[in-house]
């Protein structure tokens, strides 16, 4: 893992996931991202009120490495389903594969 990861997963602060990189990785890593209730294709992700481009993050409860962790909710547009992803995985995805200019260079789906 790398040493952002490391360091990140060590730290108390509420983590910053941006809508735009946080639907950059569900593209790469959900590309048949389809509600399982119903299956549709239409998700809605919660950004903060103070700043619409960063993500509504949900203290999970839990810590990961003595760190509290957080989830990114996805909530389907047609039945209201809840979808969770571990925003500690997001970001150190997206760390590992920054986002490039040159588009036609898909990043890792691992």
């Amino acid at each position: 893992m790398s040493d952002s990861s490391d360091n990140y997963k060590r730290s108390t602060v509420e983590p910053i996931l941006l809508y735009d990189e946080a639907v950059r990785f569900l593209i790469v890593k959900t590309p048949n991202g389809k509600c399982f209730a119903c299956g549709t294709d239409m998700w809605n992700i919660s950004t903060k009120e103070e700043s619409t481009d960063h993500c509504f993050l949900r203290k999970a409860g839990g810590t990961i490495s003595g760190a509290p962790a957080y989830n990114l909710e996805l909530e389907c547009n047609n039945c209201g389903l809840i979808r969770t992803h571990r925003s500690e995985v997001m970001l150190a995805w997206l760390a590992m594969n920054p986002k490039t200019e040159d588009a036609s260079r898909a990043p890792e789906n691992e």
